[in-house]
């Protein structure tokens, strides 16, 4: 696993091109947040199937409110969200990566880093 996060895979892959919306990625090669977080992870050519639980689990399971006030009632898991503020608010990708950064530290996600060493996803748990 190359990032540690899913908002630092976004921000990575945000610099790979330009963003789409409604599709992970385009015929030109523009990609939305979440695919900007697969081709940082995969590589810029990586083909469609791609579980990204896989890499980071608390995108499926942890749960977030709209920064604009949409679903006030609800909650939305992490990925849906992200592909709501890509799609639906056109927020740029290192916008969201922003926003996310901030929320994985709200959820107990954090980056850990040491000197020399890989980054790891650490749960913190109160």
């Amino acid at each position: 696993m190359k990032y540690c996060s899913l908002s630092s895979a976004i921000r990575a892959g945000s610099a790979l091109g330009p963003q789409a919306f409604g599709e992970w990625r385009d015929d030109n090669g523009a990609t939305c947040a979440l695919g900007a977080a697969a081709a940082a992870e995969l590589g810029a050519e990586y083909e469609g199937g791609i579980n990204l639980g896989e890499f980071w689990p608390y995108g499926d399971t942890a749960r977030t409110f709209c920064p604009k006030g949409c679903f006030p009632y609800s909650n939305v898991h992490v990925f849906g969200l992200v592909v709501h503020l890509n799609d639906a608010h056109k927020w740029t990708r290192e916008q969201i990566a922003d926003w996310l950064e901030s929320e994985e530290e709200k959820l107990g996600f954090v980056t850990l880093v040491e000197p020399g060493e890989e980054r790891e996803l650490a749960t913190v748990s109160a």
